[in-house]
């Protein structure tokens, strides 16, 4: 949700994180509108890398009944 820039937390860190994507994205930040875009089109990118990395990480673990847990809700994973 983070890098999606759909995450519903706006704590400290949380903004800290959000700066540093930014600032190592490579690209320049001109509205949200286009950062939305920039995002979404970069996560369609990464996310099977990432979700297996993270499915291989915590395969022994049992936290999640959910295989696609991307389109729930933040507020209820």
């Amino acid at each position: 949700d983070i890098i999606k820039g759909s995450d519903y937390w706006n704590d400290l860190s949380n903004r800290k994180l959000v700066g540093k994507i930014n600032t190592n994205s490579n690209y320049v930040h001109r509205n949200k509108e286009n950062d939305r875009l920039f995002r979404d089109g970069w996560w369609i990118d990464i996310k099977k890398d990432v979700w297996s990395v993270m499915r291989w990480v915590f395969k022994d673990k049992n936290f999640c009944k959910e295989n696609d847990i991307e389109n729930v809700p933040q507020f209820f994973r």
